[in-house]
């Protein structure tokens, strides 16, 4: 039986609280917000839906870009089909960020405009939304704009870990909701780096494999290492290699390549992850609750990069192939951000 939507907001909350209080984001005041890529059109078309446009046009999402001005593409604004009276507008990032805030303006070539709106986000880039709450953990109306192009800020009770945001117009003069926007928040708070696997700031002592076919094989495993990869032994049937970060870490990815010359390389796995002083391991899992499996390489050289559904923190990482393709080969990197405390 699957977790309910409730469950995953409960999740999600918890997590975020959690993420936000390791990451010392207190509140909104503590970040330098800026525009998130609106505007400057570094949010792409197809990172952008609706649930309803007022015109058959094809991209009608990418009219709500804020200072959107008509023209033969398209009206100055995202327009919601007269009769949908839930409307929404949603940007998916494709990672986490941090967001702390949304600017609006009306249809610049109407007098139409959202007066009041609510904002849903999820950490993850996929599953459930949760509301951003007012300080008494009520869902916050926020007031839109006044008139077509006078552009309105609202920040955030506190910033939000989001993949995904979802602003629903509530209230709106005009035929239908009628909006341009952007996004306020920390460009940069989301994008993960690489932890050490391949320049070898992890260094080799802490790195530890199930088994291995060649003498120190764990030490091979390392992104773009030349020669070689980490292959386990032969009668091993539940591989895995491992990465120890010394400390505590957000971990949000893995880039994985194959055996290199070897012509080997896993298809699928899991990540398996521990915190500092933490007893056992627990699955990266998905928003179904149940463990995540990775999409792997189909060539054994070729980067490929998987970003975990929601960010989790920890010092052990382990990697565990469950398919592959004529050998168990496998090279590595951490993808995530140190903790400040």
């Amino acid at each position: 039986m699957f977790p309910s939507e409730e469950s995953d907001k409960e999740y999600l909350r918890d997590l975020e609280d959690q993420l936000l209080e390791l990451l010392t984001f207190g509140s909104s005041e503590t970040i330098f917000p800026a525009q998130m890529g609106m505007a400057d059109g570094s949010i792409k078309t197809d990172q952008l839906s609706t649930s309803s446009c007022r015109f058959e046009m094809p991209n009608c999402a990418d009219r709500a870009r804020l200072d959107q001005d008509a023209g033969k593409e398209g009206p100055g604004a995202w327009l919601a089909e007269k009769r949908d009276w839930s409307p929404w507008i949603q940007v998916n990032f494709g990672k986490t960020n941090l967001v702390s805030g949304v600017i609006t303006q009306g249809r610049s070539d109407g007098n139409e405009w959202v007066t009041a709106f609510s904002v849903e986000y999820s950490p993850a880039c996929e599953g459930a939304l949760v509301d951003v709450n007012d300080d008494a953990a009520s869902p916050t109306i926020f007031k839109g704009n006044t008139d077509s192009n006078t552009k309105v800020t609202n920040v955030f009770p506190k910033p939000v870990l989001a993949c995904i945001v979802r602003i629903s117009p509530l209230e709106w003069q005009g035929l239908s909701s009628s909006m341009r926007f952007d996004l306020i928040g920390d460009v940069n708070a989301g994008t993960p780096q690489k932890l050490g696997m391949e320049d070898g700031r992890i260094p080799d002592d802490r790195l530890s494999a199930s088994s291995c076919y060649y003498k120190d094989c764990a030490t091979l495993a390392r992104l773009n290492q030349p020669a070689g990869a980490w292959t386990p032994g032969y009668r091993d049937k539940s591989p895995w290699v491992q990465a120890d970060l010394g400390t505590d870490y957000l971990i949000e990815g893995v880039i994985t390549q194959g055996g290199g010359d070897d012509e080997e390389w896993v298809v699928r796995f899991r990540i398996q992850y521990k915190r500092d002083g933490a007893s056992s391991f627990e699955d990266v899992v998905g928003m179904n609750g149940y463990s995540k499996l990775f999409t792997g390489n189909t060539d054994a050289n070729t980067e490929v990069t998987n970003l975990l559904p929601t960010s989790v923190v920890a010092r052990y990482v382990r990697i565990l192939p469950n398919l592959w393709r004529s050998g168990c080969s496998l090279r590595f990197e951490l993808l995530g951000a140190a903790l400040h405390r």
